[in-house]
């Protein structure tokens, strides 16, 4: 749910709290990679991470979103997040709509990805504030409809549909910020290349 009271039906506050723990702490990509296959799954991290960030900062009125890109390993591959804070949210509040500033974030993402030819999960995240009584919509139709937008918004800037493999809404159940569930951090939507193998074009 949106971090802001507003006619949709969210109920919150503008709390933050410092991210703490094994997903809210230093990166664990930061360590040193310790084989050549290691080595390399780490250099093409950095390379999209660097494309990503140095388009962002090539436009003036996406310099400040830098912050809410994040580029990690994680079990699955590369996964790159879009992460939503107290003053910026990717999404119009409370629906699957991309703010303009979002789809130029995602668009940058997708020329980012686009040198490579590996599977894509696209993963909705919420955070865990509930609903008003009588709101049809919930949280976990909301992240998988704003994974579902984010996927087409990948297609429309020249991502292949072939590529992806599967959608994800997992609402608030895989918080950025496990300490505090409704922290605005943990609404995001995740884009991971998948570790394993190319698909056929």
């Amino acid at each position: 749910v949106d971090n802001y009271p507003n006619q949709q039906g969210q109920t919150g506050t503008k709390s933050i709290t410092v991210p703490r723990g094994a997903r809210g702490g230093p990166n664990p990509s930061d360590a040193q990679p310790a084989t050549p296959t290691e080595m390399q799954k780490e250099a093409e991290r950095q390379a999209i991470k660097e494309q990503i960030e140095a388009k962002l900062k090539a436009q003036e009125k996406l310099a400040k979103l830098v912050k809410q890109v994040r580029v990690v390993r994680s079990p699955l591959g590369i996964r790159i997040d879009l992460v939503d804070d107290a003053e910026f949210s990717m999404f119009a509040l409370g629906t699957t709509v991309l703010v303009p500033e979002a789809r130029q974030v995602v668009s940058i993402v997708a020329e980012a990805v686009s040198v490579t030819n590996k599977p894509i999960v696209v993963r909705g995240h919420t955070d865990s504030l509930k609903w008003r009584p009588g709101v049809r919509t919930n949280n976990w139709s909301l992240s998988s409809g704003r994974a579902e937008a984010t996927r087409q918004a990948l297609i429309r800037s020249g991502i292949s549909e072939r590529r992806f493999s599967r959608i994800e809404g997992v609402a608030y159940r895989e918080p950025l910020i496990p300490e505090n569930p409704a922290d605005p951090r943990n609404r995001r939507i995740s884009i991971i290349l998948e570790e394993v193998g190319g698909i056929q074009q």
